[in-house]
């Protein structure tokens, strides 16, 4: 349809903030009306920064109400955040965090989640080349798994994460986004971005 519908960035953010579903950004978008909403008052944080065991410190970010930082994972540097939490909650996170960066975590998902994205990727993403008109080779998991790399991870205030990764182009650039839970294990993977 051809409505104009006017707007401010306040309201976006609101109303479409992290929807991730199709149907509930459509849903956002048809409720936008040019809302105007009071600033909120900035979260108080205990401390600025944190540390995580011998890793890296984690500085607050007032902006996105959350402790970011970088830390290296197979010679690649990966964005770290966590989410504002209570100061209580915060230590648990902390905990956890440094538990899952020591631990086989990592590998453990990547196992899990490749033979769903591989799948995905030889069924629906496979190019085809123009000149010659052949399509291109299908990949198996390991070679899925050797080619993609860990962005950033976002550790919520329940302990739970996405983890964001590089697709080497193997879905033409997409981002492939991991959610685990509040253990370490896998739980889905998707494309994003």
């Amino acid at each position: 349809d051809n409505n104009i519908v006017k707007t401010n960035v306040a309201e976006l953010s609101q109303k479409l903030w992290l929807k991730l579903k199709e149907n509930e950004i459509e849903d956002g978008y048809n409720n936008l009306c040019n809302e105007n909403y009071e600033n909120q008052k900035s979260k108080k944080v205990k401390n600025k920064i944190i540390q995580l065991n011998s890793y890296t410190e984690l500085n607050y970010n007032e902006d996105f109400e959350w402790y970011e930082g970088e830390i290296e994972i197979d010679k690649k540097n990966v964005e770290l955040s966590i989410q504002f939490c209570t100061p209580k909650k915060l230590e648990k996170v902390i905990a956890f965090v440094n538990k899952f960066l020591v631990s086989n975590y990592i590998e453990k998902i990547f196992l899990e989640m490749s033979d769903k994205m591989t799948e995905l990727k030889n069924e629906n993403w496979l190019q085809i080349d123009e000149v010659t008109g052949k399509e291109e080779k299908k990949i198996n998991s390991e070679e899925f798994r050797n080619r993609i790399y860990i962005e950033s991870i976002v550790f919520s205030d329940d302990c739970t994460s996405t983890m964001y990764c590089n697709d080497d182009e193997i879905f033409w650039g997409h981002s492939i986004e991991i959610n685990v839970d509040a253990k370490g294990n896998f739980i889905d993977s998707n494309l994003a971005g």
